[in-house]
């Protein structure tokens, strides 16, 4: 595996590692990506990770590579450095105390679409669950970009009851509480609260499972009450609204996914 330091990024390092993965040295960590660059492709589209199953998968890990060549767009996949040197299955990119792995993630995504010569506007980030949650920050903080959700997390201390946001306080953040955590970290872990604080929305599809009640009632109802609290203008979020008992929680099959963020790509969406 290619290593390099962030300052040291550029195009040609890109070319070299085309169809693998690689890793970007950033303030004195390491983050995984892996890539696939298209001839002539304008676009991108950014995925970020789910829950690992950490007994059948090694780190770094990037869900959904196999998706590359039906995909009309280059791609890019984010490991989240958060899970390593732990067991944790989800970190949606909180990272530790020093460092805000997303907001390090964000700054390198920017740097790869200005090598590529990548408008802001034809950046699209994909993901679901955690990966929605981290799709969502990202966007939020890559102006103009575009986001695409499924059965995203937006409200960390309401995923099953905050369990696994306290599996990450125990793990880097003990000398906090719960309570103090989530106060003091607040736009690591609301999507309402940072488009608040940045004063910025980006355009998101936003789909999700009517018939998952963890996400339903846990998520998109807080999510829809929060941004009503904040007063936030939610005219670029689109609602692609599903029922599918069977599937739960779980995101739409591989062949709607890729036909939904194809279709976003041709503006049928966003």
């Amino acid at each position: 595996m290619r290593e390099i330091k962030y300052e040291n990024l550029d195009l040609e390092f890109l070319l070299q590692n085309n169809n693998n993965n690689f890793c970007i040295y950033k303030n004195n960590y390491d983050f995984h990506f892996k890539i696939n660059i298209k001839d002539h492709s304008d676009k991108l589209v950014v995925f970020s990770n789910g829950a690992a199953d950490r007994k059948r998968s090694e780190l770094p890990l990037f869900m959904r590579h196999t998706w590359s060549e039906e995909i009309n767009a280059n791609c890019l996949y984010i490991d989240d450095r958060t899970i390593h040197d732990s067991k944790l299955m989800i970190g949606w990119g909180i990272g530790r105390e020093d460092s805000h792995f997303l907001r390090e993630v964000s700054l390198i995504v920017q740097k790869i679409t200005q090598l590529l010569e990548i408008k802001s506007d034809s950046t699209f980030y994909y993901g679901s669950s955690a990966g929605g949650f981290m799709s969502m920050i990202l966007s939020i903080k890559h102006r103009y970009s575009k986001a695409i959700i499924n059965n995203p997390q937006l409200i960390l201390k309401n995923y099953i009851d905050g369990k696994p946001l306290s599996f990450i306080r125990n793990n880097f953040f003990k000398q906090y509480s719960q309570e103090e955590f989530i106060k003091k970290f607040p736009d690591r872990i609301s999507i309402p609260y940072l488009m608040n604080a940045q004063n910025y929305v980006p355009r998101v599809l936003y789909i999700f499972n009517r018939e998952s009640l963890e996400d339903y009632e846990k998520q998109y109802l807080p999510f829809l009450e929060e941004l009503s609290d904040y007063n936030i203008d939610q005219s670029k979020i689109e609602y692609l609204i599903y029922h599918h008992k069977s599937l739960g929680h779980n995101p739409l099959p591989k062949e709607r996914t890729i036909k939904i963020i194809n279709s976003a790509l041709e503006k049928v969406f966003l």
